[in-house]
């Protein structure tokens, strides 16, 4: 217990500290891997629906260029 800091039990007195045990290591990493696996499903989750926008604007874009073809055929 000499490790950890009175004031936030979260964290470790540096000076007293002699390494993490192996299951932290793992825990680490493993949340590592985790956060690294979410902010690539977060980027392909905002590239696809960039993608999506873009469609959609371009087909609004088309639709409002038939739309001028149209009233100008009627006047």
């Amino acid at each position: 217990m000499t490790t950890k800091s009175e004031l936030a039990g979260h964290r470790y007195v540096p000076y007293h500290f002699k390494g993490l045990r192996p299951d932290q290591v793992n825990d680490i990493n493993a949340t590592r891997a985790q956060q690294v696996r979410d902010n690539k499903q977060a980027r392909a989750d905002d590239n696809n629906e960039e993608r999506a926008w873009a469609a959609q604007q371009a087909a609004n874009t088309q639709q409002m260029l038939g739309n001028e073809v149209d009233m100008r055929d009627q006047y």
